[in-house]
């Protein structure tokens, strides 16, 4: 687990100035791997690479990066290949003690080219340098678990996993008006886009080479099949999941599992709690002012009822602020979760143990899992206002932002059934850009892997290759999920109805949190006056300070305001 950063020029030429403008890069993101530190420039000093290192696999030499193959190829690797010892035995080739999956990575890529990714089980953002073509290789994951950054700057090209690195190449950035209103709308930009202009995401499941010249080739190497109509298969789906689980217990490590009494980070904790390798220690999160969002108490005794050690993190609402200043330092693009803020409170708490963390993240998307999921509709527009939080009309706009879904692409309508078109849509934009950019942003800004056995890709194509109706058995969220391991938890937890993780917006809005909102959205040149009316909203919310979603409206406010005096307008600035 990395970071990582890199320059490509179109020309050769002398740079005596680029391994210091990579040192930067990787400087910038250094909390992404605090093991390690160290940059690559090429003999014509036309490509450059950086990379930070989180050591988690491999010892100190083998683990180095930039990875050299011997032959003056170079790889940058951020990510965990899941299962190395096997994929090196399919080279024909033995995984030895101390050495890096990056090692096994880079074989993979050399014999079987960018085409090998398929059937790897990994979450990676990679870029692979090839003397004999001139070529950089850029690769992302399937769904997008590892973030990769690219943009244009004078004379080439420069990527990195972070925007804040990004910066170092590129300069002053100029945020993409469009992806405010995306981040109020819906909680995140959409697509393969980020927040600024002219800096956009490398597609998950997707390649790209840059060439001599600046020449450019993209493609995907990610297959995704259609759905079958086929019955229900929960046997299968326990062997498969079983296995993903097993193979992101790291035997190096005492990983920590986050557990929200939730049904997907439930079957995490019980399957990993019977693995050989070291016991994982559970962390739960509640809150100092109760509410039905608490589900603290729940996660207790399901790891007590394992046998897991465990521990119970009580937000107080006077940790907020701080917590959300530096959850929008960490998130880069705004997400508007409210999740962040727990999501960023356990990470500490789990790195100060270890390096690596289970979640039960990817499951809904996958397995139908959410209640807005019901009467399903061929209308992706009738669908999308489910997920909103302001309606275009809120923001004086007629129709949400085109830019929102322009780079995702989609079965037509008709293609197939309704359902089962609106998960490609929820898998291929809302899942990388609202869930993993959180969960990989705020983990890594402390030095925490976080691992999610549902989007282990034998798990996700099994998914994708089912219909909805067949995952969602008897008509029920997650019915296949739930019937294949109703046998191995409790009772009270596989009855309960599904409760989304969140946490107590309202009440932190009418109370210790209040203050701190009004001061922050009082300035008449705030940032998020120019985009709604915030009066009307904040005189809403007096009047009915219990409505969730009026909350959920000044959250966003409060959060997008935040993200721009902490980061956004930084950014805006030559680095």
């Amino acid at each position: 687990m990395c970071g990582i950063a890199g320059v490509v020029y179109d020309r050769p030429g002398p740079r005596p100035g680029l391994p210091d403008l990579l040192r930067a890069m990787s400087l910038a993101h250094q909390g992404r791997g605090p093991d390690g530190l160290d940059t690559w420039v090429d003999p014509t000093g036309r490509v450059g690479l950086g990379a930070v290192r989180l050591a988690v696999v491999g010892n100190r030499e083998r683990g180095h990066q930039p990875i050299s193959d011997g032959w003056g190829g170079r790889l940058v690797f951020n990510g965990q290949l899941y299962r190395p010892a096997q994929v090196m035995a399919s080279l024909g080739g033995a995984f030895h003690p101390g050495e890096s999956d990056g090692t096994v990575l880079l074989r993979l890529l050399q014999r079987r080219g960018v085409d090998g990714l398929r059937g790897v089980g990994a979450m990676f953002s990679l870029a692979l340098f090839d003397p004999a073509t001139g070529e950089v290789l850029l690769a992302r994951d399937a769904w997008g678990q590892k973030p990769l950054y690219l943009c244009r700057i004078e004379g080439g090209h420069a990527f990195a996993s972070t925007l804040v690195a990004l910066h170092h190449a590129a300069g002053a950035l100029r945020i993409r008006p469009e992806a405010m209103l995306e981040c109020l709308i819906f909680k995140s930009v959409g697509g393969n886009h980020s927040a600024f202009q002219g800096v956009e995401q490398l597609p998950a499941g997707g390649w790209m080479r840059i060439g001599p010249g600046g020449s450019v080739h993209q493609g995907r190497w990610l297959d995704i099949p259609d759905p079958r109509d086929e019955a229900p298969q929960p046997e299968r789906l326990r062997a498969v999941l079983d296995d993903a689980i097993a193979s992101q217990c790291p035997p190096e490590h005492r990983p920590a599992i986050f557990l929200s009494g939730g049904l997907d980070s439930s079957i995490v904790a019980t399957v990993a709690s019977r693995q050989p390798t070291p016991a994982p220690r559970v962390l739960t999160i509640g809150y100092d002012v109760g509410g039905w969002e608490d589900e603290h108490r729940l996660a207790v005794r399901l790891a007590q009822g394992l046998g897991l050690e465990h521990r119970a993190i009580i937000l107080r609402v006077d940790e907020v602020p701080d917590l959300l200043r530096e959850s929008a330092v960490a998130l880069e693009d705004p997400v508007h979760d409210p999740v962040t803020v727990p999501t960023l409170a356990l990470s500490r708490a789990a790195a100060a143990e270890t390096k690596v963390a289970l979640t039960g993240d990817g499951s809904d998307e996958f397995w139908g899992g959410y209640e807005r999921f019901d009467q399903a509709t061929d209308d992706l527009d009738a669908y999308l206002y489910r997920t909103m939080v302001f309606e275009p009309r809120d923001l004086g706009l007629d129709r949400i932002p085109s830019s929102y879904l322009d780079s995702v692409a989609l079965p037509a309508a008709g293609a197939m059934p309704a359902l089962d078109r609106i998960l490609r849509l929820e898998t291929a934009n809302r899942l990388r850009n609202y869930h993993l950019s959180r969960l990989d942003k705020l983990s890594m800004s402390t030095g925490l892997e976080a691992r999610s056995p549902f989007l282990e890709i034998f798990v996700t194509s099994l998914a994708m290759s089912l219909t909805a109706a067949a995952k969602r058995s008897g008509g029920r969220p997650k019915g296949m999920l739930i019937d294949a391991f109703a046998a191995d938890l409790p009772g009270w937890l596989v009855q309960r109805r599904k409760q989304a993780f969140t946490v107590p917006v309202a009440a932190w809005l009418a109370g210790g949190l209040g203050e701190c909102c009004w001061d922050t959205l009082a300035s008449p040149n705030a940032f998020v006056r120019g985009l709604a009316d915030v009066g009307r909203w904040q005189r809403a919310f007096g009047e009915d300070s219990g409505n969730t979603a009026l909350a959920m409206r000044i959250w966003s406010l409060l959060h997008l305001e935040i993200w721009y005096q902490s980061f956004g307008r930084i950014m805006e600035r030559k680095a």
